[in-house]
């Protein structure tokens, strides 16, 4: 699964932190790329003081493993909405880093049932061989989105396949607000409707749905870790 990971989304990224969000159409330096793969000790420690902020909001754990448990428990593509998995992805975004959320997916993409699982892989090889056409092809004008989901997964992932469109807030937030500039593609663009309509279909929310969920459970198994580890050396 790495391997098709690397084919669709470039190599792993640094398990490290994620770097604030790139703005909306500022272009993307080999400086850029290199803070998000080695980010700094103050953005590591942001990454912390995020994790410490949430978890002390009344009523977060208790969300949070409710959701992963929906998610856990039956199909992958019901008991949720799709508005759900954003909130919980807008809210994951400054406490996980690109490696992290890449993780998330490929489990997401492991526990997918086989149908949509080939369904997702072949969309993004799809939308990936469009962008390769229109880079080729044009000097100039809207550039694709990274991804069919409008950018939102490369941009979790640090977009190491690299891409137009704006950062991870600025997607979330739009999305967050009902609406979202549909990304472009070469031939028969989608509408905002079809945008939508994939969002909201099932393997959109299974996805949507399954990073948030396993990106959720791995940072609260790492708080237990980190707890366990305490109380064992209190003794």
């Amino acid at each position: 699964m790495d391997k098709i990971l690397s084919e669709l989304f470039g190599d792993t990224p640094a398990l490290q932190p994620a770097t604030p969000a790139t703005p909306a159409g500022t272009a993307t330096t080999g400086a850029d790329r290199a803070t998000r793969e080695h980010p700094t000790d103050a953005e590591r420690a942001a990454r912390h003081e995020a994790r410490q902020r949430r978890k002390q909001e009344a009523g977060t754990h208790h969300r949070r493993k409710e959701f992963i448990d929906r998610y856990t428990t039956g199909s992958p593509s019901e008991g949720f909405s799709t508005e759900e998995a954003i909130a919980h992805l807008r809210e994951m975004r400054d406490e996980m880093s690109p490696a992290e959320f890449r993780a998330a997916l490929q489990q997401t993409i492991e526990h997918l049932p086989p149908a949509q699982r080939d369904e997702f892989i072949a969309l993004m090889r799809q939308h990936k061989g469009q962008r390769s056409t229109a880079a080729s092809g044009t000097s100039g004008g809207t550039r694709a989105a990274a991804d069919p989901f409008g950018g939102v997964l490369t941009s979790l992932m640090g977009s190491g396949a690299g891409g137009g469109g704006g950062g991870t807030g600025d997607v979330l937030d739009d999305l967050a607000k009902g609406g979202l500039r549909a990304p472009t593609t070469p031939g028969q663009p989608p509408s905002e409707a079809d945008f939508q309509a994939l969002l909201n279909s099932p393997l959109g929310k299974a996805v949507l749905g399954g990073i948030a969920a396993y990106g959720l459970q791995g940072m609260q198994t790492e708080d237990d870790d980190r707890g366990a580890s305490g109380t064992a050396r209190t003794r």
